[in-house]
């Protein structure tokens, strides 16, 4: 670890052994564990934190907690950035205009500007754990302690030695909310990293046993999405869990309407659906026991 603010303190103290205390530190607000405190997030303010040679890296994991008070407003408002300019990216994750999904960029020695966008939609007042990782070409997006999407790069990732701006920076709007439990680490994390410190976001019963399949597919392209070790959920396992994370996890951006596999004791799915081409619903998959 190379960077912790809990943001418990006034002072905005660095935890880890790296001591580099942010120097612009906003005002107090509930924390996302309902002890000690995070940053109110005004829209027009933003703490500051200056670069450190411990952030000289090849790799990089950023994690984070994040609490939205306000609706899209039509402007793209930035969470978090590190860099000097506008066009020193690595890592920013940024609010889409019309949406609350997020958009992450980072830059390369490609182009200044590469990056993703998530999958998931953020509801509003709710804390959600958001994670970055970037090595060499790959860069990541964890929600919640689960993948929410990736991409490789065109080229690999150029780090910067800019400051951190946490809930606006020089260059875009900022956001409304909560930001709190910021940590840097030197190296790539994992799920199995991950889910450990996400578990106040997702549902006890579900915190690993449950993935995305696909957002709208049909029944054949829900079966085959699913990785190894998984299956599609029988609605038996929706309702134990998946449906629930589902929710929280911001999959029902196009339907509500969910594929289930039929057990010996259910049958939820029809054959004329399994063999209808042009029939679409969210594929959900739940872990093999």
């Amino acid at each position: 670890m190379i960077g912790w603010w809990t943001f418990d303190d006034k002072f905005g103290h660095d935890y880890s052994p790296n001591t580099n205390p942010m120097i612009n530190v906003l005002k107090s607000g509930p924390a996302m564990n309902s002890q000690g405190s995070s940053l109110i997030c005004d829209g027009e303010s933003y703490g500051l934190i200056p670069h450190s040679s411990s952030y000289d890296v090849n790799e990089l994991s950023v994690v984070f907690w994040v609490f939205l008070t306000q609706d899209s407003t039509g402007d793209w408002r930035s969470i978090f950035h590190k860099g000097s300019t506008s066009q020193e990216l690595t890592p920013t994750v940024l609010l889409w205009p019309k949406e609350r999904r997020l958009h992450v960029r980072a830059s390369t020695q490609f182009s200044w500007n590469e990056g993703l966008d998530s999958v998931a939609i953020l509801r509003l007042r709710r804390w959600y754990m958001i994670t970055i990782v970037g090595s060499g070409q790959l860069l990541q997006l964890y929600l919640n302690g689960l993948l929410d999407s990736q991409v490789i790069l065109r080229g690999p990732l150029k780090f910067n030695r800019g400051d951190i701006y946490i809930g606006k920076d020089p260059w875009h709007s900022g956001f409304k909310g909560y930001f709190d439990d910021l940590r840097l680490y030197n190296k790539p994390l994992h799920e199995k990293d991950l889910l450990p410190l996400a578990l106040p976001a997702v549902p006890i019963t579900f915190v690993s046993g449950v993935m995305l399949g696909c957002q709208l597919c049909n029944y054949d392209l829900a079966l085959s999405a699913c990785l190894d070790n998984f299956h599609m959920c029988s609605l038996e396992e929706l309702y134990a869990g998946a449906f629930e994370m589902a929710r929280s996890m911001g999959w029902f951006r196009f339907t509500a309407e969910v594929w289930t596999r039929n057990t010996d004791d259910q049958d939820t799915t029809t054959s004329d659906e399994m063999q209808d081409p042009d029939l679409f619903k969210l594929g959900l998959c739940c872990r093999d026991y």
